[in-house]
């Protein structure tokens, strides 16, 4: 199977003649010669609607059936599904959607290929659940469907093909693109505290020290009590919280990596840790912290932000928003311009924590496509027009647009557009609602919205880069959803450090290490920030790691990023 499509064009230019599909064949890449970004971008690919699917001649009809993940609401019935309708009807197939919640996925699948009842083309439960399928020779390698998928190849970084790869026999189990809210977090500031301080937005450790010392003892909120701080970790007594999520890359990745001399640099061990819990101690010993900053969780550190009590957190845009405004009762100006995400990191030198993280992850039957390489082909030429900037893309995510319902005959109470922004994002206006139309939206039977077909924006949605319709016609809707797109855009435009993680896979005892250290690691912490341990005593605590299972983190991690052992760990 896995030569099979390069076989196909050898038996294509055969069967049929003409230079025209010669050129077509050569517009097809080989996967080797395929470059794959090492960072997501930070929106759409624009051009995507120029192309070239001119491999697939749409001539014939196939079946095929597709299995995806459903939210908890059953999905439409087959024949009831306009989207599955109108796909039909633009590449001539014969589709069965076949919908299982998330729990049970792992068993139907495993239920019906142990029968040897093999769908088309699957959402897999895991990576490890491929991986088990490839080593059965049961999947088709990715490295045969890459080529046919020129719009994923732009979604597509190197560090998620090395994380789809089965290191047993080197095949590529599955493809995979954006995550559909991933890279949507980032450090936001009160900027009326900070007028109120006369400071500019802190982009140093010495002028966020300062920032913090004011929100603490500057009584920002003017009640003449010292009730506000600069930050709570709100991890539950499980971690540094948002300290972590901010911090923890202020001195390099929080990952491991090959450096420039082509050694392995851990952060337990080139600094970057001891260095962040070297800054949380220093804000702790300042007392900038709210006084539950530990053991507070995130819903009940709420109350901090929607009280004015807090100067920093870390949140998605929509989100801080959305709850802030209403917890103030109003989405003035003046009320969303309270808060303001950080376009640079705060520190010098750092960089926000990764992005990039596999979204969806699809599988390809062998057995199902032996002897139909034409089915293959319009299936994956589906599937790739239905990402981000793809042209179906507005007619699959979101409950889809107006062309789909006016084919199945459907009739609207409103009307739904899918909307490209100049710089690389996209938005969704509603228009023409009756009074029941935030409820009902967008058709009347109360099916077509919803989770009923959110099944099918699997293949392709991402939120990262969605905006909120900048031209509703009401003023000061208009102005809250500029300025909580301004904040999208610059949450998607942050400066991020690459996603090493994707290249390295832990088995048996690293995996297991990695799982069970986590509770004496973070009781460690919590030690070396309150000052009840050292932190002159940070290598000790690195070699006990060491000790307790990492070293064999360590080995696997060098063996996937091809490197030695360092000698700490040998």
């Amino acid at each position: 199977m896995k030569k099979f499509l390069s076989l196909l064009l050898v038996c294509v230019l055969l069967g049929l003649s003409g230079a025209a599909l010669a050129e077509d064949a050569a517009s097809v890449p080989a996967f080797e010669d395929i470059v794959f970004p090492e960072t997501m971008p930070s929106g759409y690919y624009k051009d995507a609607q120029s192309l070239d699917y001119s491999y697939d001649d749409m001539t014939e009809t196939y079946e095929v059936e597709i299995v995806s993940q459903g939210y908890g609401s059953p999905h439409l019935p087959n024949e009831e599904d306009p989207i599955l309708h109108y796909l039909n009807n633009a590449f001539n197939l014969d589709i069965t959607f076949t919908v299982v919640n998330g729990e049970d996925l792992e068993t139907h699948l495993s239920t019906r290929i142990a029968a040897g009842d093999y769908p088309d083309v699957f959402v897999l439960p895991s990576r490890e659940f491929a991986f088990q399928l490839s080593d059965a020779g049961l999947l088709i390698d990715a490295r045969e469907l890459y080529p046919y998928l020129p719009l994923h190849q732009k979604y597509v970084t190197q560090g998620m093909i090395d994380y789809s790869t089965n290191t047993s026999n080197d095949e590529i189990a599955f493809i995979t693109k954006y995550g559909i809210q991933d890279g949507i977090w980032c450090a936001a500031i009160r900027t009326d505290w900070l007028e109120a301080f006369g400071m500019e937005m802190p982009t140093t450790r010495e002028e966020l020290i300062e920032y913090a010392k004011a929100c603490t003892f500057n009584d920002p909120d003017g009640n003449g009590q010292d009730d506000t701080w600069f930050m709570t970790a709100a991890g539950g007594g499980n971690g540094l919280g948002m300290l972590h999520n901010i911090f923890c890359t202020m001195a390099g990745p929080n990952q491991a990596y090959v450096d420039e001399n082509g050694e392995l640099s851990h952060p337990y061990f080139n600094g970057v840790r001891k260095e962040f819990l070297t800054f949380c101690k220093e804000l702790y010993d300042l007392g900038v912290l709210a006084p539950d900053w530990y053991t507070i969780d995130w819903e009940t550190a709420k109350s901090y932000t929607l009280n004015d009590k807090i100067g920093l957190l870390y949140y998605p845009a929509g989100s801080l928003y959305g709850e802030y405004t209403m917890a103030q009762g109003n989405q003035d100006e003046e009320t969303m311009a309270v808060w303001k995400f950080m376009e640079q990191y705060p520190i010098e030198g750092g960089k926000y924590d990764v992005a990039g993280n596999p979204g969806y992850m699809w599988a390809f039957s062998a057995p199902c496509f032996e002897g139909q390489e034409g089915k293959l082909l319009r299936v994956l030429h589906m599937i790739d027009t239905m990402c981000v900037g793809g042209e179906n893309f507005s007619h699959t995510a979101q409950s889809a647009d107006d062309i789909v319902y006016d084919q199945f005959g459907i009739e609207r109470i409103g009307s739904q557009e899918f909307v490209y922004t100049d710089d690389g994002m996209f938005y969704i206006r509603q228009t023409n609602l009756d009074e029941n139309g935030a409820e009902q939206f967008p058709y009347d039977q109360g099916s077509y919205g919803g989770l009923q077909l959110a099944s099918w924006q699997n293949f392709g949605l991402n939120v990262s880069w969605q905006l909120s319709d900048p031209d509703t016609g009401d003023p000061v809707i208009d102005n809250a959803n500029a300025i909580t797109n301004e904040a999208i855009k610059v949450i998607a435009g942050v400066d991020r450090w690459p996603n090493y993680g994707l290249s390295v896979t832990l088995t048996g005892d690293a995996a297991e290490a990695s799982i069970t250290l986590g509770d004496w690691i973070n009781a460690t912490e919590f030690e070396f920030v309150t000052g009840a341990r050292s932190l002159d005593e940070y290598e000790d605590f690195a070699n006990e790691w060491l000790s307790r299972g990492g070293q064999a983190i360590i080995e696997q991690t060098a063996e996937c990023l091809g490197c030695e052992v360092p000698e700490y760990a040998q």
